[in-house]
């Protein structure tokens, strides 16, 4: 045989080595398929079962930004600059765009004895968890909603630890709520403020009242005589162009912040614009690996155990919000080049071939 052939036939048998020994060492990419979350739902050391929650996918991440998409990217909701303090007012918010306006879920489920509620096979992207309270002997127990994330190459069980909390429904106690409005827009320096909105209230997630909030009653209304076994959810509607919303509150008050931002861009999406509460602290854990979370997003940290707690974690190439799992695709572009000057070494003749 010619040294010529022998020459391509050395660089393919190479060429074929490379890429086996490349699949040897890189690990298998593990589809959301091979990965479920599971929530958690304890009250102190006790599990709660029947807690109904529903699972949305309401964004992913773009240029390493987290961004709203679908019938969720016109909510005047801000995933750019989301911290240990605000992330629980942007799961509120979201909370009560989806249920104000009846989007469909993509997956539902109870916790059952051991307080759990499994969710698999679910599609890479940003999602939403929204829980509905349940009354076990004289306590009604709820659930935060919260944001998690599932990645192409997670894989094994991430267990979340929503925040739990309860209040007693004693026979003849009856609730109220305050709902007040807070702007933050430099004292409508933009003058875009308008001069009222209209605030829902919503009972079991059906209309119940609708009142609205201005300067004479200086932004603030309280409803009475409120049933302590119902879920009570406040919404408020056409929300003004170019702010953006978070939502806080405590046991008897909802506060709805308009915080004023001019860079806010609109798609002409669907989204009406509604707002709500609920709070969010989460803890998660892979296989068997325990993983502390900002707020609502699970962020991986092998070989420690935690309980549920709050930290802040940020990147500056990344989306704000932590993540699991890591890229694995510039391997892909540097082995093919590698491979390419492997071949054109071992094909180009060399000074003594030229010379026989």
């Amino acid at each position: 045989m010619p040294k010529k052939n022998n020459r391509i036939l050395a660089a393919l048998m190479s060429i074929a080595a490379a890429f086996s020994l490349l699949v040897m060492v890189l690990p298998e990419a593990a589809s959301s398929a091979d990965s479920s979350v599971v929530l958690v739902c304890e009250s102190g050391s006790k599990p709660i079962a029947g807690i109904h929650w529903k699972i949305y996918r309401i964004g992913e991440v773009q240029n390493n930004e987290y961004v709203l998409t679908g019938d969720y990217e016109d909510y005047p909701v801000s995933l750019s600059e989301l911290t240990s303090e605000n992330i629980n007012g942007t799961a509120k918010a979201l909370e009560s765009f989806v249920l104000g306006d009846k989007l469909p879920y993509l997956s539902e489920g109870d916790t059952d004895e051991n307080g759990t509620a499994s969710f698999s096979s679910l599609d890479t992207g940003l999602y939403l968890a929204v829980a509905k309270s349940v009354k076990i002997d004289h306590n009604m127990y709820k659930a935060s909603p919260l944001l998690f994330e599932v990645k192409a190459d997670d894989s094994g069980e991430s267990r979340i630890f929503p925040k739990m909390y309860s209040n007693s429904t004693l026979a003849g106690v009856e609730d109220y709520y305050t709902v007040k409005k807070v702007w933050v827009d430099n004292d409508d320096r933009a003058k875009r403020r308008p001069v009222y909105v209209t605030v829902d209230l919503f009972c079991n997630e059906e209309l119940a009242d609708t009142i609205t909030l201005n300067e004479e009653n200086n932004w603030q209304y309280r409803w009475e005589n409120l049933d302590p076994e119902a879920e009570w959810r406040v919404v408020e509607r056409e929300i003004p162009v170019k702010y953006e919303v978070i939502i806080d509150y405590n046991s008897t008050q909802y506060l709805i912040k308009n915080t004023y931002n001019p860079s806010r861009k609109t798609s002409g999406g669907t989204g009406t614009a509604t707002t709500s509460t609920t709070l969010t602290t989460t803890t998660t854990t892979t296989a068997t690996t325990t993983t502390v979370t900002t707020a609502a997003l699970m962020t991986t940290d092998k070989n420690t155990t935690t309980q549920p707690t709050t930290t802040t974690a940020t990147s500056a190439k990344e989306p704000k919000l932590p993540q699991t799992g890591q890229l694995w695709w510039p391997i892909f572009p540097l082995t093919a080049g590698g491979l390419v000057f492997l071949a054109a070494g071992l094909i180009v003749p060399n000074r003594k071939d030229d010379d026989e």
